[in-house]
């Protein structure tokens, strides 16, 4: 990642998992599984600090079993895309873990599903080195990775490698 980008995301890192934390309150789902997401996005036009630099929150969304689901990670990605950030370089996950329905691995820390992770690979501002931070709801644990780091851990398939071969 580039210094300037790593820059931000070491003045941001707190603010974005504090933020996290805070959003994941406002969630509404039917069995009460509550996510936040905050995500520190670039925007290469952008009149200085304030301007290049935004972080987006959004919460997940489920109302109804067996119907589709509103990851926050997803909603915040498609959020600062079409608000002119083209380049997303961290997103915090706060929640309390469960085992992942893909990969059934229970982190001690909330990571993107396994239908985010996909779509998060797949989407022009995510980049492999995207920071990925994750975190407990109620012990405040922490954990940092990369979204290659993340991919790896849950056995995904990795889109850019696939597109080498």
């Amino acid at each position: 990642m580039e210094k300037e980008h790593l820059e931000a995301f070491e003045r941001n890192s707190g603010n974005l998992v504090r933020i996290a934390r805070e959003v994941a309150e406002y969630a509404y789902s039917y069995r009460g599984f509550k996510v936040g997401c905050a995500v520190l996005a670039w925007r290469p036009k952008g009149i200085g600090l304030p301007e290049k630099y935004r972080i987006f929150k959004a919460a997940n969304a489920k109302p109804i079993e067996g119907k589709q689901k509103f990851c926050g990670e997803m909603t915040t990605a498609c959020y600062a895309w079409s608000n002119g950030y083209t380049r997303i370089i961290a997103i915090a996950v706060a929640g309390l873990p469960q085992a992942d329905g893909g990969s059934g691995i229970l982190s001690e820390t909330l990571h993107p599903c396994e239908v985010c992770r996909p779509f998060l690979a797949a989407f022009p501002a995510v980049t492999r080195d995207t920071k990925i931070v994750t975190v407990h709801n109620h012990s405040g644990l922490v954990r940092e990775f990369t979204l290659e780091e993340i991919m790896r851990i849950h056995d995904d398939p990795i889109p850019w490698e696939a597109a080498l071969t």
